[in-house]
């Protein structure tokens, strides 16, 4: 069973939120080679990457400004929904199969894509 902490709470005080990520980008990797998961899911997850990096937003200019400090959130949004369908569509055994990462790491992952065991 899942915790039912906050991603906040799993993560050790002295973890680097970096190693997270590596962690994350590490098992995306793995799936995206990972011939049962399937392509729709993978499509999804590059096509969320290519919005990440093109310089045009779905907010026009003078919303950006009055959104200030949220300008990364769409971004945000897009990824974390296309990595939580990438997980869900993979489902909890091969993503448990794929993950390299900390127990606590995985947990993160799980509640964030929403994955019960």
């Amino acid at each position: 069973m899942v915790s039912t902490s906050t991603p906040d709470e799993l993560l050790p005080k002295d973890a680097s939120r970096g190693e997270l990520l590596a962690e994350v980008g590490r098992l995306l990797v793995a799936l995206g080679r990972d011939p049962r998961v399937p392509w729709r899911a993978k499509a999804v997850v590059a096509g969320a990457l290519a919005y990440a990096v093109t310089p045009s937003r779905v907010l026009p200019p003078p919303l950006r400004q009055l959104a200030g400090g949220l300008g990364a959130l769409d971004n945000t949004v897009v990824l974390l929904g296309a990595v939580r369908h990438l997980i869900t569509a993979a489902g909890y055994d091969l993503v448990h199969e794929q993950w390299q990462g900390t127990d606590r790491g995985f947990a993160i992952v799980l509640l964030a894509a929403g994955v019960r065991s």
